[in-house]
């Protein structure tokens, strides 16, 4: 939350200052252009400093071509620009520099904004739905996390789960120790037509489409794991999802005592005690004049 709240204070601000060019262009591409479409950023002014890309951009493309030079050959069989394999490999450290250099200038300035403006980063609020997506896919995965403990797994999900590791072991091991067996040599240069008889398929030999094989065996087995897990994941979700009075009430569950049953309670127990109160003060009036009546008795027969 601290690295979005942050960009939203560098991208709101006025005109293009070098953090927020650092940011368009350094940042993560698919967050970055979400968070674009949620402030409603200036369409034009987005790509004028998303400009400067072309910097990081040339010496990819520069490294590219050098490649390509490097792998042409004349008559002779001699490279034809023996130098471009040299160049290429500059310009591709040159590439990776650039590259790595505009994440860490868009790191320090957004760490320099976090440090300078804490209350103002503090003060931005979270997106209500945003936080919302995000509670419940956290809790989601701590389920998935649940259902998904190997002692609690029975046995066909453990053995899809197994199966699946034995094949992409296998065939891991396949490309790597025996890859010449596998593929067709054939490099980023060369014509499909000429060394594979114009099949994309003749690339791979016989054990390469096992390994392969194994490959999308290993992925299928995954997927169908990850499936059963994330649909008993949702039933444990539902199962312990609180209830819509609960959710309403806000009491947390109704096996527990509340604030309004211990209300209840109390005036019950106030009503109880009034009517208690009530029948003894009866009790002593009657007792009273029950021993006023047989006190004034004998006195009345006197007079006869």
């Amino acid at each position: 939350m601290c690295l979005k709240s942050t960009s939203i204070l560098v991208l709101s601000q006025e005109g293009l200052s070098i953090p927020k060019v650092a940011i368009l262009i350094g940042g993560p591409d698919w967050p970055t252009s979400v968070l674009y479409a949620i402030m409603r950023l200036s369409l034009p002014q987005i790509i004028l400093g998303t400009t400067p890309v072309v910097f990081l951009i040339l010496p990819t493309f520069i490294t590219g071509a050098l490649l390509y030079m490097a792998s042409l050959k004349d008559e002779s069989g001699n490279p034809e620009f023996s130098w471009a394999g040299t160049v290429s490999t500059i310009t591709a450290s040159l590439t990776a520099l650039v590259q790595f250099g505009s994440m860490i200038v868009a790191a320090y300035y957004l760490e320099q904004t976090a440090d300078k403006r804490v209350d103002e980063v503090a003060a931005i609020a979270d997106d209500l739905e945003v936080k919302k997506a995000d509670d419940e896919a956290a809790y989601l995965n701590k389920c998935y996390r649940e259902v998904t403990q190997w002692h609690d797994i029975p046995v066909t999900p453990k053995l899809l789960l197994q199966t699946s590791v034995a094949c992409i072991v296998t065939s891991c091991y396949i490309f790597q120790l025996f890859s010449s067996l596998c593929f067709t040599e054939h490099t980023l240069t060369d014509s499909i037509d000429d060394n594979l008889q114009g099949n994309v398929g003749n690339l791979f030999l016989p054990l390469g489409w096992v390994a392969t094989g194994l490959f999308i065996a290993s992925v299928l087995l995954l997927y169908f794991f990850i499936s059963w897990g994330k649909r008993h994941a949702r039933h444990l979700v539902n199962a312990t999802a609180p209830k819509p009075e609960e959710e309403a009430v806000g009491y947390g569950s109704t096996n527990d005592p509340t604030d309004i049953d211990l209300h209840s309670a109390e005036i019950e127990d106030s009503h109880a005690d009034e009517l208690v109160q009530s029948k003894n003060d009866n009790s002593a009036t009657y007792s009273t004049n029950h021993q006023s009546g047989f006190q004034r008795t004998p006195s009345s027969s006197s007079k006869f």
